[in-house]
């Protein structure tokens, strides 16, 4: 116990002594010594009363109570020698008479002296392992000691062991129910909640460092079930559980849409499109982020935005307005939060719009505009919110000058793929909530799935995009299994002459799907009709036609017929593992049929050019040219690849 050490009452001792009889006449010379404040002859008389007797509860008391005393004012090592003889004689009188409740209060005063210097020492450096150990030596002997428990809760938390402290401080409370113990308990558990929250959303934070985010991602407030929610949105969207837009913007063709894959879509004209890359936009500034989802073929105009409100994710707007009347433009205000501004042109020299602002995960509409050029006046007349005015044509234009906001952009370039995505949402819900449900990303789409996905890219090149030369159209296709292995093969036809990607010409080609790609096979030009043909097991197309110099007749661009300036018959097969030809030149001296071989044009004997013809088998016509053929397939090719993308 701290303070100086007053004259220690003994009579309790003595007559102990008297009562056990052992070692009396030293004994009784110890306590003498002891009550006259002679410490040093009483530790020499109690060493011989217990070292002759082996030793009573009393004597190893008193003997405590003499080191004990002889601390104070002792040197520093001479003082930690006497208090720790004290603490040994303390404990071996308790171990002789556990009810002795005086000792056990000296010993857990002493225990309490030591812990605090050990904490606070004179001149000394700190220990409070040292402490700790001491307090729960102190606690062992009495488990109800409020003051106790506090001290070594302020040594753990000395040692920023601030769980074990709570842990202390609640056995404390349990143990004592003491309302000071308690209030401490409730202020540590406060700290410790913002503390460990502060570690989460550290932690929460670097897994969105690879997240493209609109705002200042250090404010970002999003909970684990938004995230989550986010995650499972973006997991459907590649899932393919969404349609496209409805009206303008309306996908070209009916069915579901896949985000990572591209889809076509009407609207000024056609375009393709997907939703491939995602960004937290924190576009109310209120730290609440948006799902900003929006396309990778498609600088602007063309995204959807998500947005967290009542506990779910709904849809706050989608726009398709590539290339077309519509215009989508994001600003900025000087508070960073976001605009959308949607406009279209209602007529010649006429415009309207709308300016949204977002708050509580959904948008409201700001200011509601329109414009129309008057030439009785020779001015727009413009009107805001139902306020008219008019303008010249030149501060019209200025006002209109609406810069898109460049954060947004450069936040949606940097954007990775969706599953990426995915997973940094998922770590960032688990670092907040560590029993959160992570979301699994669907499998990726199997080699079917693919296949048909890259069919339809194709025909949208093939009869949108004005791939195909002036004066050239689509005009038949069909699905079907040239060369007998199970899977099927796009076949088109074209009035008129299609270059292909490698420059050459032809009038059909033959799309196949092999090793993860899809391949060209072009046909040649020149024919009047197409045919389907078999040889052996394998399908083909059978060129036929009158034309002119230099007919390309095979899906090898290194296989050319050089007809010169007459005028013949041409007859190509074109399969996926070969192509023939053969022409017949017309002379009034009689017919010449000629072959290529070698890359060289052959003249071949009239047996030969019969051996050829009667090698194909004819199946069916496909295309007669000169009957400008519909394309009555086309509708039922792009729904069997729908279906056949959806079931695999």
């Amino acid at each position: 116990m701290r303070g100086r050490t007053g004259r220690i009452a003994v009579c309790a001792a003595v007559c102990a002594a008297l009562l056990c009889g052992c070692g009396g006449s030293r004994l009784d010379e110890g306590l003498a010594a002891l009550d006259r404040g002679e410490w040093a002859a009483a530790v020499r008389a109690l060493d011989e009363a217990i070292e002759k007797d082996g030793g009573s509860a009393a004597a190893y008391a008193a003997r405590g109570d003499a080191h004990r005393a002889l601390a104070e004012g002792a040197s520093r090592s001479l003082r930690e020698q006497h208090r720790q003889d004290a603490v040994s004689d303390y404990a071996a009188a308790l171990a002789l008479d556990r009810s002795d409740a005086a000792t056990k209060r000296k010993l857990i005063d002493l225990y309490v002296l030591l812990a605090d210097e050990e904490l606070d020492p004179l001149g000394g450096e700190t220990d409070p392992e040292a402490a700790q150990t001491y307090l729960e030596s102190a606690l062992a002997l009495d488990r109800a000691n409020a003051e106790v428990y506090g001290k070594l809760a302020d040594t753990l938390l000395a040692r920023d062991q601030t769980g074990q402290a709570a842990m202390i401080l609640e056995k404390g409370v349990l143990s004592t129910h003491d309302t000071v113990l308690r209030q401490r308990l409730d202020d540590l558990r406060e700290v410790l909640s913002l503390t460990e929250q502060a570690a989460r959303q550290a932690v929460a934070a670097r897994a969105l460092e690879g997240v493209p985010y609109y705002g200042d991602p250090s404010h970002c407030a999003m909970s684990p079930e938004q995230a989550l929610a986010y995650a499972r949105l973006l997991a459907d969207g590649l899932s393919g559980k969404y349609t496209g837009f409805s009206g303008y913007g309306r996908p070209l063709y009916d069915g579901v849409v896949y985000w990572d894959e591209p889809w076509a879509v009407i609207g000024y004209g056609s375009y393709e499109t997907d939703r491939g890359r995602a960004v937290l936009a924190d576009l109310a500034g209120d730290g609440v982020p948006y799902l900003y989802v929006s396309s990778t073929l498609v600088e602007e105009g063309s995204f959807e935005i998500w947005g967290w409100k009542d506990g779910a994710v709904e849809r706050v707007v989608g726009i398709e307005a590539y290339g077309g009347q519509q215009s989508a433009v994001f600003t900025e205000t000087p508070q960073g939060t976001a605009l959308l501004e949607v406009s279209e042109s209602t007529g010649e020299r006429s415009w309207s719009g709308q300016v949204f602002r977002f708050e509580d995960g959904g948008m409201v509409v700001s200011r509601i505009w329109d414009a129309a050029w008057d030439p009785t006046i020779g001015a727009m007349r413009v009107t805001t919110n139902g306020v008219p005015e008019t303008m010249s044509q030149s501060a019209w234009e200025r006002s209109r000058d609406v810069s898109s906001s460049a954060a947004l952009r450069r936040a949606a370039a940097g954007a990775g793929g969706l599953r990426e995505t995915i997973a940094q949402l998922d770590a960032y819900a688990a670092a907040l909530d560590s029993v959160s449900d992570p979301v699994d990303p669907p499998p990726g789409p199997s080699d079917r799935h693919q296949m048909a996905a890259a069919m339809l890219h194709q025909l949208f090149l093939l009869d949108q995009r004005s791939v195909l030369d002036e004066g050239s159209r689509l005009c038949y296709t069909r699905l079907i299994d040239l060369d007998g292995d199970g899977q099927e093969e796009l076949l088109a036809a074209f009035q008129g002459t299609y270059r292909t990607e490698s420059g050459m010409d032809c009038q059909f080609a033959m799309y196949r799907w092999r090793d993860g790609r899809l391949s060209e096979v072009p046909g040649g030009y020149g024919f009047s009709e197409l045919h389907l043909v078999r040889y052996g097991d394998e399908t083909g197309v059978l060129g036929a036609g009158r034309a002119p110099a230099s007919v390309v007749t095979s899906s090898d661009s290194a296989l050319a017929l050089e007809m010169g300036q007459t005028v013949g018959t041409v007859y190509a097969w074109t399969f996926l593992s070969h192509a023939e030809a053969v022409r017949i030149e017309e002379h009034r001296d009689g017919d010449h049929y000629f072959v290529i071989k070698g890359g060289q044009t052959v003249a071949i004997a009239e047996a030969e050019y019969e051996a050829i013809l009667e090698k194909y088998e004819e199946i069916g016509p496909i295309v007669n040219y000169r009957d400008d053929p519909k394309n009555v397939n086309y509708s039922n090719t792009v729904t069997a690849l729908y279906q056949m993308r959806d079931a695999s």
